[in-house]
């Protein structure tokens, strides 16, 4: 169903649209760590199709598709066609309604904001572009703006989940029943005496990243140090059911922007008497920006994520927070000249990520890129266990 009516939207911008736009990039990543040091992860090229048309004084169709050939890792070289982004909009005064395939980001953070839950992340595509390595939603978008105060309901039929590098053994997908249609929505509004930006959020659905659970273990079978069965069935990814609340406030000072965001996450394991799928839990930012020079912004950040209702009692490994740093570099000294970098330490764990890269514009609609994504940290830390992904890549773009 879904993808009729992406079929639908997309054939008719292409009939109606005037200027049709994108691009063609090509990218090439090339292992530097563990297992696949000195191997080419991937190797792809892009092509990217934008159409637009207006319809009528308050409807728009807009139409985003990726022709995607590539080859990742030992796998056979593919060609996918892929909805970036796909939808028809209404827009009145003061409601507006959106349907498709759409991007909706939450939260006031890249990379750790708790209340960004929406579109799932793509680690197998991480590139200088976002659009790479975060996922699209489908779903209806009901909005209402007024001068003081700003509402949006998303309603999400077909669940996503987000995509990693490593091998899964079984996935257990939600099916798409009218009893698994997620609901998103967010309150937004502004304290114009004092400048103080605050957004409210509330989900009810599934979570993107999976949960391992071992169906029907037999009797006796958990091992009682680790919390795990000693001897296990086959492991299956769960998506698990959550209900989020969160709220997150931003207020500028000088050149700083102060910015805290929180939500608590009501999973599955409401009462902690599941050691095998992940317990309730409060998620924490804290941080700023700094624009220290026009073309120079340094941004710092700490996350704490604290598990609740832990029973001791059945689950003796322990529930741990967890702990992360953030630091981030936005430099732009040039129009034709881009570096960005960030970095995200695991405290506990004592495991890293870092991306960054360099963007040059060569001539007039063409850019080259470099670029790194590592992690550090010992196996099955938070990073650590994605050391053999560590690459380093070269990406080539010419608009349209």
């Amino acid at each position: 169903m879904k993808k009729i009516v992406l079929l639908l939207i997309f054939f008719s911008s292409t009939l109606l649209a005037t200027e049709p736009h994108g691009f063609v990039k090509t990218s090439i990543n090339l292992g530097v760590r563990g297992d696949n040091k000195l191997k080419f992860i991937n190797t792809n090229v892009r092509t990217q199709i934008n159409l637009y048309q207006d319809l009528g004084e308050n409807g728009s169709v807009t139409a985003s598709f990726d022709l995607l050939y590539e080859k990742y890792m030992n796998s056979t070289p593919e060609l996918k066609i892929i909805p970036v982004e796909t939808y028809a909009q209404y827009s009145g005064k003061n409601f507006g309604i959106k349907a498709g395939k759409y991007y909706d980001f939450w939260g006031l953070f890249d990379w750790i904001s708790p209340t960004d839950i929406l579109d799932p992340w793509d680690m197998t595509h991480i590139s200088s572009d976002i659009e790479d390595y975060r996922i699209s939603i489908y779903g209806i978008n009901l909005s209402y703006g007024s001068d003081i105060l700003n509402a949006e309901i998303n309603l999400l039929p077909f669940f996503q989940h987000s995509i990693f590098p490593m091998d899964i053994s079984t996935e257990e997908v939600p099916s798409n029943q009218l009893k698994e249609i997620e609901i998103g929505a967010k309150l937004s509004g502004i304290a114009e005496k004092i400048g103080l930006d605050w957004d409210l959020y509330y989900f009810r659905g599934r979570d993107r990243n999976p949960s391992r659970i071992y169906p029907n273990p037999p009797a006796g079978n958990l091992a009682p140090v680790t919390g795990t069965p000693s001897t296990p069935p086959l492991i299956k990814e769960y998506y698990q059911k959550l209900t989020m609340y969160g709220i997150d406030f931003s207020i500028p000072v000088s050149s700083l922007l102060f910015k805290l965001e929180g939500a608590y996450f009501l999973t599955e394991d409401r009462k902690g008497n599941n050691p095998l799928i992940e317990n309730p839990y409060f998620s924490t930012v804290g941080g700023f920006d700094w624009s220290v020079i026009p073309t120079l912004t340094l941004s710092l950040s700490y996350k704490l994520k604290s598990y609740t209702k832990f029973n001791k009692k059945i689950d003796t490994r322990g529930r741990k927070n967890n702990n992360f740093f953030t630091f981030s570099l936005k430099y732009q000294p040039k129009d034709y000249l881009n570096f960005q970098w960030i970095s995200i330490y695991q405290i506990d764990d004592k495991s890293t990520m870092s991306l960054s890269f360099i963007s040059y514009s060569i001539i007039d609609d063409y850019t080259l890129t470099l670029g790194e994504i590592l992690f550090y940290g010992k196996n099955q830390t938070t990073y650590g266990k994605f050391t053999d992904y560590s690459e380093v890549f070269v990406e080539l773009k010419g608009s349209f």
